[in-house]
């Protein structure tokens, strides 16, 4: 059975990473939820950071026969510090999807409520059906494994600009095609425009294969 759940921790780049590698998480999307819809223009990270009503969430797909709800709840919770007060962008918070995960929040936050040595737990039980999630840009989507890769690339740019021209076979080929990753992977960031494109010829694709469906 499919399902999906709906996450703020703060900041969304590491907790996205971490819920991708649980056994039975089909997909995490970052994204941008909590603002109320009669609000809710298009968020952006931008408008979150201005303080649109929305916060840095999570978007999990998973198959409840393979990690439960409950499971998902521990991670969250043991993930980032539920007690704390922030700003809307980082508060601690949930969006249930039905009543059994509503409840199963509910009954989790009173349990470690009732054995916190410290302060108590913050997190915000909120109605996703007054919000609606927006997926954040494609920059900020496995963030920090596409920081990594850029990261390798580079160094390897720069030790093979260490060696002398032509030291070896395909050298300066290798310094093209790495240097090339690191320009095209920076795109995404430095151009406002690059989601829209690339928006764009998504939808043109699904409609091309809808109208091939149809067809058949």
């Amino acid at each position: 059975g499919e399902e999906e759940a709906y996450f703020a921790l703060g900041w969304f780049w590491t907790p996205a990473e971490t819920f991708s590698s649980v056994k039975g998480v089909k997909n995490v999307t970052v994204g941008y939820l909590g603002a109320r819809k009669e609000n809710n223009r298009r968020a952006t990270y931008k408008t979150c950071c201005d303080g649109d009503g929305n916060a840095e969430a999570l978007k999990i797909e998973f198959n409840r026969n393979e990690v439960s709800y409950d499971e998902l709840l521990e991670i969250f919770f043991d993930s980032h510090d539920a007690s704390r007060i922030t700003s809307t962008q980082y508060e601690s918070a949930l969006w249930p999807t039905n009543d059994e995960q509503y409840e199963k929040a509910k009954e989790f936050i009173y349990a470690r409520n009732e054995s916190a040595r410290a302060r108590a737990i913050t997190t915000k039980i909120r109605n996703l059906n007054d919000t609606t999630f927006h997926r954040a840009e494609r920059y900020h989507q496995d963030y920090n494994k596409k920081n990594a890769m850029r990261l390798v690339a580079a160094i390897g740019v720069f030790l093979l600009n260490m060696k002398a021209p032509n030291s070896f076979v395909l050298q300066e080929q290798m310094k093209i095609v790495l240097g090339s990753f690191v320009i095209v992977t920076s795109l995404e960031q430095m151009l406002p425009f690059y989601d829209k494109i690339f928006d764009e010829l998504e939808g043109a694709r699904k409609n091309g294969n809808a109208s091939n469906d149809s067809s058949m």
